[in-house]
């Protein structure tokens, strides 16, 4: 639908404003001529250059509306040294003073929309930004002020994103894995209610989200996609559309001396009632005609002042200096137009105030106001609302939590372990205190001694836990819980295997009488293999000591449920870490495993002694296997629930508890038992 007859009256009650001050051209009457340039450049050249060489000569140029048609006019014009106004080119290539010496108009580039963007952001708090453009020079341009303004105030840019077709679910996607909130968005109508309709599919839109588009967008333009009204509204609801609506928002008397009120009633009546295609722009076509005349009246004033000789009338296309000093004072214009005030600046634009609208369910309504000359907000209605009045974030709060073992989980296993010091202790009291009764005395009681001095050392390992409450270092409770575990490991299952490897040697020798081993042969096997672990640790503390780390858990989120939270908790754990430790570690483990390897061999070996002195080789033999079982799978469940402290701390201690406790049950029990029977 052609949109050049709804500036025409508009265009022509300005000049008709003009011929009834007194004060504006006295000795001129404007006539205009108007061309239609059917919004394409070769025709819309050929009838300016028809124009240009048909008397008579033509002081000034508006228009044309269209920036594609604009562009390449204005730079032709300048050739016959013509002043360019439009009303409606928009776009920021035509703010390039060096390509367009001689343009100006009354309407504002696409990019003033950024200034009150930014304005809103810093109001509401909001420092990181997402973009999303059609892939266009009017909406590039937008998008790079954009990205230049977020620069230079230390900002955040999440994303940026293009769209090249119709189809958008890539960038959608990407928007929602970038964890994308405030999103500034720019496409022509068919584009954007594609996106719009692929963002409902995609669940990217709710209180969480805020999407800003330009205000030129009216009417029903979503409707061209392949989602319904209703869906596409609830994808836009509480939006925000930012631009100049070209209407003065405090109503002030223009320089013709009428309001807007007033304007709007006799335009209307002229299109009977309806507003036609392009009427929005009604208040720039009419406040270029006053640019014009402001402009040419001054140079005629200045003439006159001056006392040259020439008047307007004289212009000719090759006065350079009369067409300078059209330009000038078309730049130094500064009215009361009907959109308010008109002041070009450097890039011979204006700065009108910038609306503020807020899609609510169907409707849009303007909830504020942005003023470039004085950098400042005015909300009117109401100002922006939001979903149960809870301001938008422009990106997830994340908050580090330290994670330690938990106090009730600390406080249940050291009970445990506590108690199976105290059963330790009661049965070392107990082989002390009987220990020359023959069933004591014929299994050994200085090992024994042993096994419950290691069982002991291996509850204490317990208690080292990365407790909240803790007085140790983290560092120090890692190398705690090493040294006493492997130091108590060592001597409980060193001494079952001394002991299985005496039954073995014993009977594997004809000479029984002969191949006496003593108990301190059997404490010099465990003294050894304790030396070998002990100067492990050692080495390994000394060449690469324990180093705390700081590691964040990582949780896997869904796409939909990362648009879903506004805070977002990440578990941080400290982590015993050294450079070289899998080696160390992988040390412990060959010397722990070999001697039970070795010590389920002889048990094996030894299983069918019936010789009632040597009786404990069974029992050793089930806490050998129970403890190799129990050995496996503390290793595999210690890599698997590395990354949960208290799962890790839980299931390791666990097995470390069953594992001790069921080896003294198995080993005191039953000499208790026949002690107290003979007692």
């Amino acid at each position: 639908m052609p949109i050049g007859p709804a500036f025409v009256p508009a265009m022509m009650w300005a000049v008709d404003s003009i011929h009834e001050n007194q004060y504006m051209l006295p000795d001129y009457r404007i006539r205009m001529r108007f061309l239609d340039t059917l919004v394409s450049i070769g025709p819309s050249i050929n009838r300016i250059y028809e124009q240009l060489y048909t008397p008579p000569v033509k002081y000034m140029l508006v228009g044309p509306g269209c920036s594609s048609v604009c562009q390449p006019l204005t730079e032709s014009v300048v050739f016959w040294n013509v002043t360019s106004v439009s009303y409606g080119a928009t776009s920021d290539s035509l703010s390039d003073r060096q390509r367009y010496p001689r343009f100006y108009r009354t309407v504002a580039p696409d990019s003033c929309v950024v200034p009150a963007r930014m304005k809103i952001m810093e109001h509401f708090g909001w420092n990181a930004v997402s973009t999303v453009h059609q892939v266009d020079e009017i909406f590039s341009v937008v998008t790079d002020a954009t990205a230049e303004a977020v620069k230079e105030r230390g900002w955040r840019m999440v994303t940026s994103e293009m769209l090249t077709t119709d189809k958008s679910q890539q960038q959608i996607e990407n928007l929602i894995r970038a964890d994308a909130r405030i999103v500034f968005l720019g496409f022509y109508k068919e584009t954007g209610s594609s996106f719009l309709c692929e963002a409902y599919k995609s669940g990217f839109y709710g209180p969480h989200i805020v999407m800003v588009f330009m205000n030129w967008l009216d009417g029903d333009w979503y409707e061209d996609s392949n989602c319904t009204k209703e869906q596409i509204l609830e994808v836009l609801d509480y939006s925000l559309f930012t631009g100049p609506n070209f209407i003065n928002p405090n109503r002030e008397e223009c320089i013709a001396g009428i309001d807007q009120a007033e304007f709007d009633q006799e335009y209307l009546a002229y299109f009977n009632g309806t507003m036609p295609a392009g009427g929005s722009y009604r208040n720039p076509a009419f406040d270029s005609i006053w640019t014009v005349a402001l402009a040419l009246n001054a140079t005629e004033n200045i003439l006159k002042e001056n006392g040259s000789q020439k008047r307007l009338s004289d212009f000719t296309y090759a006065d350079i200096e009369m067409a300078n000093l059209i330009t000038e004072n078309v730049a130094s214009v500064d009215f009361q137009g009907l959109q308010g005030r008109v002041k070009f600046n450097e890039e011979g634009g204006i700065s009108p105030p910038i609306s503020i609208e807020q899609q609510r369910g169907a409707e849009r309504k303007v909830v504020g106001w942005y003023y470039p000359y004085s950098d400042k907000l005015e909300w009117k209605n109401g100002g922006i609302q939001w979903p149960h009045d809870k301001v938008p974030v422009d990106a997830v709060l994340i908050v580090i939590e330290h994670v330690y073992v938990s106090a009730n989980l600390y406080a249940a296993m050291c009970a445990i372990a506590c108690f199976g010091i105290m059963a330790s202790t009661f049965f070392l009291v107990f082989n002390f205190y009987h220990r020359a009764k023959r069933v004591i005395k014929m299994t050994s009681p200085n090992i024994n001694n042993m096994i419950l001095g290691g069982s002991i050392l291996c509850f204490v390992s317990i208690l080292f836990a990365d407790t909240k409450r803790s007085v140790m270092s983290p560092a120090a409770v890692c190398l705690a819980r090493l040294a006493t575990f492997v130091a108590g490991f060592s001597v409980v299952f060193g001494s079952l295997f001394a002991k299985t490897w005496r039954v073995h040697a014993i009977l594997t020798t004809k000479k029984l009488k002969r191949n006496v081993i003593s108990d301190s042969r059997l404490a010099g096997l465990v003294l050894i293999l304790l030396t070998v672990n002990a100067l492990i640790i050692v080495v390994w503390q000394a060449m690469d000591p324990y180093e705390v780390t700081m590691r964040n858990l990582t949780i896997c989120f869904s796409l939909q449920s990362a648009i879903d939270a506004d805070v977002r908790t990440i578990p941080r754990v400290n982590e015993c870490h050294t450079q070289n430790g899998i080696y160390f570690t992988g040390a412990l483990y060959v010397v722990q495993g070999l001697m039970m390897a070795f010590g389920a061999f002889l048990a094996w070996e030894t299983r069918k002694v019936k010789m009632e002195a040597l009786n404990d080789s069974k029992l050793i033999g089930v806490c050998i296997y129970n403890v190799l079982i129990l050995s496996v799978l503390g290793t595999a469940i210690g890599f698997i629930l590395d990354a949960d402290p208290n799962m890790n701390y839980g299931f390791r201690s666990g097995i470390v508890l069953v594992g001790v406790i069921l080896t003294i049950v198995i080993m005191f029990v039953p000499k208790v038992s026949i002690a107290w029977l003979k007692i």
